[in-house]
């Protein structure tokens, strides 16, 4: 019987907590707001065709290895035995016994040559005219060879300002697209979740 309870309360607590994440899942709030400032940062990555050492379990077709040897790739479980285990009832079940052994394999190191990013260029600013950082004397060697730059991948982030009821500040990261139609001093209402941070705008 007790046995019984235990169980009864056990799932009886299990649903509760569900319950409580759903509905700290799904909860959503509100806040009267007005855009205070909209700012926008663009990146460029400057790459370099580089000599890299690097190591794997196996060497890539451009790779040329300069070393080997024996490394624990993972690790298996292996039947060792069993046991009887016992409840308090003197019911007994057999339960097996694994041990954790390792899983050798060869690993390698090798030499390649790769794209490395060496600098970052940013241009960041509080208007609504962003443009990309200017990218200058990169060294074009030509096709593969050590040395030759290029101008790499290009990020961006787009985030406006909020000041919301009892002056509490929120901000939004959202595409360029949609950036672009808020302008400073826009009354709009934020959508929050149950810890208050602002989820979406409208």
């Amino acid at each position: 019987m007790d046995e019984n309870k235990t169980a009864a309360g056990v799932c009886a607590l299990i649903i509760a907590l569900i319950i409580c994440g759903i509905f700290a899942f799904t909860y959503r709030g509100e806040s009267h707001a007005r855009v205070t400032q909209l700012t926008w940062t663009r990146k460029i990555n400057i790459d370099e065709w580089r000599t890299v050492h690097d190591e794997d379990w196996n060497v890539p077709p451009a790779g040329r290895e300069t070393s080997r040897w024996r490394a624990i790739h993972h690790y298996e479980d292996v039947y060792v035995g069993s046991h009887q285990e016992c409840d308090t009832h003197n019911k007994c079940k057999t339960v097996d016994d694994y041990d954790s052994e390792p899983v050798y394999k060869t690993k390698y190191a090798y030499d390649i040559e790769r794209w490395v990013t060496i600098d970052t260029k940013v241009r960041t600013a509080n208007d609504k005219s962003p443009v990309w950082p200017t990218v200058e004397d990169l060294r074009e060697l030509g096709t593969g060879v050590i040395g030759t730059q290029r101008a790499g991948t290009r990020t961006s982030i787009y985030t406006v300002y909020f000041l919301g009821e009892k002056d509490k500040r929120y901000a939004l990261d959202m595409t360029e697209q949609r950036w672009t139609r808020f302008e400073v001093g826009d009354k709009c209402t934020l959508i929050l979740n149950i810890f208050g941070a602002a989820l979406d705008v409208r």
